[in-house]
């Protein structure tokens, strides 16, 4: 996809995902709305694939079209770009590809909002737990 690297990045996912939300300084709502959209392009795009080549640029990308959708105070995609180990020319295009494949579509409502934060909390206590 045009979201794959030419290879694995050498940071993992987790590391990647805690260097997002110590530096995006958005919401937690806006992870959860990253999730959202990355779970709609999945099921929307019968093609479509997560994996390790492209999960690091679909996580910057969404987590930044959701803090620009969501979050009051937004910063701007050079510096985002930054953060995620991208170019801004790159984050430009990803932006531009990852709103087209959820067809502009950013609204989420509350129902489906909940369904995620129940299941994200009920993944989290599994994971206490063991």
């Amino acid at each position: 996809t045009k979201f794959d690297a030419v290879r694995v990045p050498g940071i993992s996912v987790k590391e990647y995902f805690n260097r997002l939300v110590e530096y995006f300084n958005c919401s937690v709502t806006c992870h959860l709305l990253a999730l959202i959209y990355i779970d709609r392009i999945v099921k929307r795009n019968a093609n479509f694939r997560v994996d390790a080549l492209n999960v690091h640029r679909l996580l910057v990308t969404a987590t930044m079209v959701a803090a620009k959708f969501y979050d009051d105070k937004f910063l701007s995609n050079a510096y985002y770009a930054q953060v995620g180990g991208v170019s801004t020319r790159e984050m430009n295009r990803l932006e531009v590809r990852f709103l087209a494949l959820l067809d502009y579509r950013l609204f989420v409502s509350p129902a489906e909002f909940t369904q995620y934060t129940e299941y994200v909390r009920s993944l989290a206590r599994s994971l206490e737990d063991s």
